[in-house]
């Protein structure tokens, strides 16, 4: 996930890479910033949820599209930033109810267990240099309807009825 807000960033161009072989992710935000007084030095922000799983039944691409339509609506509603502190605290918040179907963990796990779902913002070329970059993949869908989400749950729902039927 990208939010392009400097000249500096037109011409990088983030590349996805493989996901771990982990059922198991978290949102991160990351932020590279340069110093105006040394601009050869940068500051970082780094941010991260707690891990969850995704919900029973619902592939990776339906999940994402949930994730981003929660993103996006947080933005309209709270007027906050697509991309931001404030949006993944909303985020991480919004995955603990028990109707999202996500599984969140109570603690952090290792690294190496985790999928970090990226929301970068900053200088990208920074973030394109460093470790973080080798576990990059966008996986933010724009312009997701609700009426799309509300299909999602639909299929989820009937799956989930079909298990409880078949036990």
């Amino acid at each position: 996930m990208i939010f392009r807000n400097k000249v500096k960033n037109e011409n990088v161009v983030l590349v996805d890479h493989s996901l771990k072989d982990s059922a198991v992710f978290r949102l991160r935000y990351i932020n590279f910033h340069s110093s105006r007084v040394y601009p050869n030095n940068y500051g970082l922000f780094d941010m991260y949820s707690l891990p969850f799983k995704l919900p029973l039944g619902i592939n990776l691409l339906d999940a994402f599209k949930i994730l981003s339509y929660l993103i996006n609506y947080f933005e309209e509603k709270y007027n906050i930033k697509k991309f931001s502190p404030e949006c993944l605290k909303l985020l991480d918040r919004a995955l603990s109810y028990e109707t999202l179907g996500f599984q969140k963990f109570s603690e952090q796990l290792e690294t190496t267990e985790v999928n970090d779902l990226f929301m970068v913002t900053g200088d990208l070329k920074k973030f394109q240099d460093s470790d973080y970059y080798e576990n990059y993949f966008n996986w933010y869908i724009p312009n997701v309807t609700l009426e799309e989400i509300k299909i999602i749950y639909d299929i989820y729902k009937t799956k989930q009825k079909r298990r409880v039927l078949n036990k």
